[in-house]
């Protein structure tokens, strides 16, 4: 009974979701700052879903367009997989890039 208990409550687990976006990207879409909140433990896929949602200029079938990065509390989300699941506080920094020539 008690690991059935443990379970529910991982699965009603709320996630907070910072995202902070850095530069001449706030400008264009007129924030540098989202906070909200999910009902559930998130993977990366699942958190890039819900970002593509909500940013939809700087995504393309829920992946970052080319020349944005995103990180997860530090680190790009390239390097988790992308059923990882993640904490229940995320920080998330977005940041446009660009290539001279």
């Amino acid at each position: 009974m008690v690991s059935i208990n443990k379970q529910f409550q991982q699965d009603k687990c709320n996630t907070i979701i910072e995202v902070e976006i850095v530069g001449s990207l706030a400008a264009k879409l007129k924030t540098s700052k989202l906070v909200f909140s999910v009902e559930e433990r998130l993977t990366v896929e699942k958190l890039l879903l819900h970002l593509a949602g909500r940013l939809t200029h700087i995504f393309h079938n829920a992946k970052p367009k080319p020349g944005i990065l995103i990180f997860i509390n530090g680190r790009d989300y390239r390097v988790y997989s992308k059923d990882e699941l993640l904490g229940d506080k995320l920080k998330v920094d977005i940041i446009q890039v660009f290539h001279g020539g």
